[in-house]
């Protein structure tokens, strides 16, 4: 994959505007600030030694995980290409596998291939809803994985016109005289794909979960599997400035912006039907083709916004309904991305003190020296260098999952002492979905961009064009490491708009919020501002860090919402766990 490739892909990590793929970036220069001062910049010669990584492997451990990856991912029909796989092994074979380092890169590169062994394969059945309102459920894939497809209308105020197909995995309930029903999914994005996200979330709930449900996720319209929006490409030799400065600058952005937003008219009717009103219908068809009176549903980040719109079109259909990372619609685009922006920039700040001696202002300094000269990747292609757009995407990428800010200290550290843009370049790939086996894009279309865009820019409400540029110029100087373009292409997106605006729904529907104080990606105080209008909604609130956390990384948060799925009991208002 080309670099100006895969800098779009790794582009939708951030959530940043997809139309500066391959455009040059330039150093935002942050200014102090009494809320949010920067640290003094690391001194790359005296950087501390960090502790080596937990669960390091010995060389034979590394080339026998890989050897069981690639083992799996032919017998499940999913790769048929190793290439990429064999050149980072080939680069890693003449260095010293007993230095911490590459021990890191090792280790990463095990957790790619295991994390993308387990992925489906497409499927060829159509699975087509039948006259008895039932799915045509087929095996495919280990631990009793079924596959099935529905079409579904196109256009809801045409229902007897075009249709599209909505793919649907399920685990069945692994106790039939315990099974209380489905139990649906969506993992976000928007964009993301459910396929790709199911087998390792079902791994992650208990056994009393597995037995109560049939586990089930899909890949939403347009995205993956299942009937994919794709726009046309754009002409990137205009190549704005993506930090304009100035009426003539922002000029030229708005117009390259909407350039961008008239390439994705190529994508035909589907872009006027992505938003997250039209996935509840085809949920709610999925509910009624499993001859289901009600499902239960875990949403994550922006799977929370299909929940409350779920819950505030078709209450009578919910059963119980989690959500786990709350995103409140009432705000407009850019005022999501600020506040996106400043919570990752206190998870930043809360990373460094967990290594204040060898990792304050070392980010900082990485982002500035990468926006100079790119750190070159020793174990990759030679094209895989990391600039300062890269290096935020990692960063980012790795703040949301505390169990990863050892490996992101390690990251940030080979880039300042060693120049070795490694691993900051193969977390972002892992992130972004790119195969660490062939180097396409894991699971088809992995997050679609294109989707994003399309269901962000109908769902939200938009800044007027000065105000966003504003709002930009005031994020990228107080959070410089975390610096992104104007987010300005919904307010040129080339389809009506139907911002969904404050979210509400029937006091008696039982609802129950999951909300992380330190979550950087869907801020704690929007989960609280969700809760303000739905006072009858408990919300359960996580002390500590990280993005979502249902499903294996608190047992206190676990307890509560199995209680909730299984019993219907929801926890006391207030209930913090720590």
């Amino acid at each position: 994959m080309a670099n100006r490739e895969r800098r779009g892909v790794l582009a939708l990590l951030l959530a940043m505007v997809l139309l500066l793929t391959g455009c040059s970036t330039e150093t935002v220069v942050g200014q102090p600030s009494p809320k949010y001062p920067m640290p003094k910049l690391a001194d790359p010669d005296n950087i501390p030694e960090l502790d080596p990584l937990p669960e390091t492997p010995t060389w034979d451990e590394f080339m026998d995980s890989l050897e069981n990856s690639v083992k799996r991912r032919a017998n499940n029909g999913t790769v048929t290409d190793t290439s990429r796989l064999e050149q980072i092994v080939d680069e890693l074979s003449d260095a010293d596998p007993e230095d911490p380092g590459v021990q890191a890169v090792m280790r990463t590169v095990m957790r790619a291939a295991r994390t993308q062994s387990y992925l489906p394969p497409a499927i060829e059945q159509s699975g087509k809803a039948s006259s008895a309102g039932t799915l045509d459920w087929q095996s495919c894939g280990e631990g009793g994985l079924e596959c099935a497809s529905l079409q579904v209308p196109l256009d809801y105020d045409d229902p007897n016109g075009e249709t599209i197909e909505i793919k649907i995995d399920r685990y069945p309930a692994t106790d039939p005289d315990k099974r209380i029903g489905v139990l649906l999914s969506n993992p976000g994005g928007p964009g993301g794909s459910g396929l790709d996200f199911l087998p390792g979330w079902y791994e992650s709930l208990t056994d009393e979960i597995k037995a109560s449900f049939d586990v089930i996720s899909f890949d939403p319209r347009g995205v993956g599997q299942s009937d994919g929006l794709t726009c046309g490409s754009v002409d990137t030799s205009a190549n704005p400035n993506p930090y304009p400065n100035g009426d003539s600058e922002e000029d030229e952005f708005t117009e390259y912006a909407e350039d961008a937003a008239a390439a994705c008219e190529q994508a035909g009717p589907l872009l006027d039907h992505v938003g997250a009103v039209n996935v509840v219908k085809d949920m709610e068809e999925m509910r009624k083709a499993m001859g289901e009176e009600q499902i239960s549903y875990v949403g994550y980040s922006y799977g929370t916004v299909l929940g409350q719109v779920y819950a505030n079109l078709y209450p009578e259909s919910l059963r119980a309904t989690v959500l786990d990372g709350m995103v409140d619609t009432a705000i407009t685009k850019q005022e999501l991305s600020s506040k996106q922006n400043a919570a990752f920039d206190n998870a930043l700040r809360r990373f460094t003190k967990t290594c204040p001696e060898a990792c304050t202002g070392l980010a900082q300094y990485v982002i500035q020296q990468a926006a100079q000269t790119p750190y070159p990747s020793t174990y990759l292609t030679a094209q895989e260098s990391v600039d300062d757009y890269i290096a935020s995407i990692s960063i980012s990428s790795m703040l949301r999952t505390p169990e990863n800010w050892p490996l992101l200290a390690w990251s940030l550290r080979e880039a300042a002492a060693n120049g070795d843009g490694t691993l900051l370049m193969l977390i972002a790939e892992l992130g972004a979905g790119i195969s660490i086996f062939d180097g396409s894009v894991s699971g088809g279309d992995g997050l679609s961009g294109d989707a994003f865009n399309a269901v962000m820019c109908e769902d939200f409400d938009v800044a007027p064009l000065d105000e966003a540029y504003q709002m930009a110029r005031t994020d990228n100087r107080l959070h410089p490491v975390f610096a992104s373009p104007p987010d300005v292409l919904c307010n040129v997106w080339p389809t009506e708009r139907e911002p969904l605006g404050p979210l509400t729904w029937p006091e008696e529907l039982p609802m129950l919020l999951v909300s992380t104080t330190g979550d950087p990606a869907t801020p704690h105080s929007m989960a609280q501002t969700v809760v303000s209008r739905n006072p009858s909604a408990v919300l359960l609130t996580h002390n500590g860090d990280g993005h979502t956390v249902y499903g294996g990384q608190d047992k206190c948060v676990d307890k509560n919402v199995n209680t909730f799925l299984i019993d219907l009991e929801l926890p006391k208002k207030g209930t913090v766990c720590k």
